[in-house]
């Protein structure tokens, strides 16, 4: 674990729990919510930190004492991180219920024990249940910091024995000056941060999956098979190095950006702005209602791949763009 301080637009929050924490009031057991993408778990990495330091500096950690030395070699004692394990979408049970004897111990630094939980809306109603009793009973000097982009997906039981602190996105001016510190191009900046609804994580994040250039071979695959430049089966085989869930989801948004053109002339609505013009003159040749139904099967075709169908790669891409072709199709 490397060492983390809270990011600019957290700020507000970090000072909050500073003052509680100076005053012996840090609560037991804390939530933090809101968009993806904001630094949720970057924020809960910091605060197990400053937490375990020894010496904290203005209440960040560090770096320097034996704690900090501990967690960043990923061996401390007092601390503990829990998420899904490979292959799996919830957090079981047996992982909450091994943290009885993590927190039945005394801190073997003599400072806090701290369990990282996310994305904590994984939790099953068993695993839940099983959490519920630590919560219930906190132990001294020991913290849980909860991480969710959906806390509503949380048991009400479980959220409301946390105190909860919610992450809103920054301003366009904080998120751009920070993309641009992380050596994001201004040429690309703008637009990174619409498709990620100006979270910039996840705009960092689209930059460094090149998703840009992603979307430009995806886009242009279904520009050639709309067109009947390129057949489908074709584009299928050269769309194949992605995974079938990216191609679905940028296929998503591309259709909901095309609905939006056929009916709201605003680009701004649009998650495609640079393809704008396009978008509109796609908007014009589409029949609306294959869209809506298009999308539809989009979304279970998605629902699906979450849930872990693994269909033949070649033949989904070809039926997906075969379904795009006869959107634009007139009898």
């Amino acid at each position: 674990m490397s060492q983390c301080a809270p990011l600019p637009w957290q700020v507000d929050n970090w000072q909050r729990l500073l003052n509680q924490y100076q005053q012996n009031h840090l609560p037991h057991a804390l939530l933090l919510s809101g968009h993806a993408g904001t630094g949720k778990r970057l924020f809960a990495q910091a605060l197990a930190e400053s937490l375990l330091c020894s010496q904290p500096v203005d209440g960040k950690a560090c770096g320097q004492c034996k704690g900090c030395h501990l967690l960043s070699a990923g061996t401390h004692p007092d601390f503990i991180e829990i998420s899904t394990e490979e292959k799996s979408r919830v957090i079981k049970v047996d992982q909450i219920r091994a943290l009885k004897t993590f927190c039945g111990k005394t801190a073997q630094l003599n400072g806090y024990k701290v369990i990282i939980l996310q994305p904590a809306d994984c939790l099953n109603i068993s695993s839940a249940n099983a959490l519920l009793k630590d919560l219930e009973e906190p132990q001294p000097n020991t913290v849980f910091i909860l991480v969710s982009d959906q806390p509503a997906q949380i048991v009400a039981t479980i959220r409301s024995r946390c105190h909860q602190l919610d992450f809103g996105v920054p301003s366009v001016g904080q998120a751009t000056q920070w993309l641009a510190e992380q050596g994001v191009s201004n040429d690309t900046l703008p637009q990174l941060l619409v498709m990620a609804d100006n979270a910039p994580l996840l705009a960092l994040q689209l930059h460094e999956e090149q998703a840009l250039e992603k979307r430009k071979t995806i886009y242009r695959g279904l520009a050639e098979v709309q067109q009947g430049k390129s057949h489908p089966a074709g584009v299928a085989q050269s769309l194949q190095e992605y995974e079938p869930l990216d191609v679905v989801q940028w296929l998503q948004v591309w259709v909901a950006d095309v609905i939006k053109a056929a009916q709201v002339a605003d680009e701004k609505q649009l998650k495609n702005q640079d393809l704008a013009g396009f978008l509109m003159k796609t908007a014009e040749q589409a029949q609306l209602n294959r869209l809506y139904l298009y999308l539809d099967s989009l979304q279970q075709h998605r629902q699906a791949l979450l849930s872990g169908h693994n269909p033949n790669k070649i033949l989904l891409l070809e039926s997906l763009l075969i379904s795009w072709a006869q959107c634009f199709e007139y009898h």
